[in-house]
């Protein structure tokens, strides 16, 4: 995701299902390469609850949500039975 602007913000995604688990990463250039975005910002599972909140350290314009663990889904076939959603990503002012 990119931000029109390097900006201090939090970063709420809402996210469904179930056994997932994700991190966030904010920085001012984009890359393939994880390791050159950094440490993470926010790191957690879904016994977080169903929304992440990462506030950015430093003034940011890319964001990187990183699905590491998607639960089993019975929506999904035998062969590739995981499935993770994200129902909704919004940035709001640091409070």
């Amino acid at each position: 995701m990119q931000i029109s602007a390097s900006a201090m913000a939090q970063l709420q995604i809402g996210v469904l299902g179930r056994d997932w688990k994700a991190e966030v990463y904010a920085a001012n250039t984009n890359s393939d390469d994880l390791a050159l975005w950094g440490s993470p910002i926010w790191k957690g599972t879904d016994e977080s609850g169903s929304t992440i909140s990462a506030t950015f350290g430093t003034p940011s314009q890319y964001v990187l949500v990183y699905l590491r663990k998607v639960g089993a889904s019975g929506f999904c076939s035998n062969k590739n039975p995981y499935r993770g959603d994200i129902s909704e990503i919004s940035i709001v002012d640091v409070p």
